[in-house]
């Protein structure tokens, strides 16, 4: 397994928000790239838990997600910096 971290302060749209504070964790299975779990610690983390539930459902790894295009500024940009 592999746990992928980001710190908030790293997103531009937190910067826009002012709330820098958190951090956003995901857990991968090593191989596959299968989403295992996420632990979401930022402002709009409910934006991602959908986001994330499809994937898994869905068994998309975590690259399909890393490589989508995602509006800027925003929170769910993020997954482009992992």
């Amino acid at each position: 397994m592999r746990t992928y971290s980001l710190n908030t302060a790293a997103i531009p749209g937190a910067r826009i928000l002012e709330d820098t504070t958190g951090l956003l964790q995901v857990l991968v299975e090593e191989h596959t790239e299968r989403i295992l779990g996420a632990s979401l610690h930022c402002p709009l983390s409910y934006e991602y838990i959908n986001l994330f539930s499809l994937a898994m459902n869905q068994n998309l790894s975590f690259s399909t997600l890393k490589d989508m295009i995602y509006t800027h500024p925003s929170m769910m940009e993020s997954l482009n910096t992992f």
